[in-house]
């Protein structure tokens, strides 16, 4: 959890906390492992806090286009 919330802080997301890190574990294990791995994109929607991928980050703003998601590169190690 430790190690996610700092490559979260090195991706530049604001409130990167570790509750939210262990949010991120609990409900979305597959974005956390590719935040830990480092050298990829994931998305956050500012809206309802959802944790997406690239492909489900495109079809949730298609299908909710009011909501507003949002990308961080996350550096890789």
């Amino acid at each position: 959890m430790e190690a996610l919330t700092a490559q979260l802080r090195r991706a530049g997301i604001p409130h990167a906390h570790p509750s939210g890190a262990l949010d991120l574990l609990v409900l979305h294990p597959e974005v956390a492992a590719q935040v830990l791995a480092g050298g990829c994109r994931v998305y956050l929607c500012a809206t309802c806090g959802s944790w997406l991928d690239a492909t489900r980050a495109i079809a949730h703003q298609d299908a909710l286009p009011t909501h507003d998601v949002q990308g961080f590169n996350m550096p890789a190690e």
